[in-house]
């Protein structure tokens, strides 16, 4: 995407796109400063509107290929305030013009985006993804740094929590830390103890 991205996308296709995917951001409505929207050009003519877990494809006007994402909340105010029918939106060095007048930082990626969760994923998800197969580039670009350290601490929470009510009936050999490492194993398929 190195030469600019320019789309012409109807105020009512967006909306549209933002009711099909409002489900993964009323779900995440705790992480809505860093809940990320996608849009990836692959084809003229067509446009992939993305959150985690989901996708929209609508028409739009469009000249070069690439994706970007910026904060889903932000952007979906931007688009509800518009008093314009169409939206003209312009990428050149990371930085998204809207309609002329407005600019915004945004999130670039070159290769795959894809994220293996649900719309409305859980932490449990989150903690089973495989990070070094995903890579920090599309961790970055999401957004979900903040998320999956939260669910890593809430998962470790609740096998604290576990170990505390089933202690009693362990043999004494099995530490805390022991137990943890065999449920994390069976639980979220963990990735660092396969490698």
């Amino acid at each position: 995407m190195e030469g600019g991205l320019f789309l012409k996308v109807n105020k009512k296709s967006l909306t549209s796109a933002f009711k099909a995917l409002s489900a993964g951001a009323k779900m995440h409505r705790k992480y809505a400063k860093v809940y990320s929207i996608a849009f990836m050009v692959s084809e003229p003519g067509k446009l992939s509107v993305q959150v985690p877990g989901g996708e929209y494809i609508i028409d739009a006007e469009t000249s070069g290929k690439g994706c970007f994402s910026l904060n889903y909340k932000q952007f979906k105010m931007l688009v509800q305030d518009c008093k314009k029918k169409n939206l003209e939106l312009k990428i050149e060095s990371g930085l998204l013009t809207v309609n002329h007048c407005v600019s915004v930082r945004v999130k670039r990626c070159a290769g795959s985006i894809n994220v293996p969760l649900s719309l409305s994923y859980s932490a449990a998800e989150l903690a089973r993804m495989d990070l070094a197969r995903i890579g920090n580039e599309v961790i970055d670009f999401w957004g979900l740094s903040s998320q999956i350290e939260d669910a890593k601490s809430e998962i470790d929470n609740a096998l604290d929590k576990a170990y505390m009510q089933l202690g009693k009936y362990w043999p004494p050999t099995l530490t805390s830390d022991d137990f943890k490492v065999l449920l994390k194993d069976k639980m979220l398929f963990n990735h660092e103890n396969r490698k």
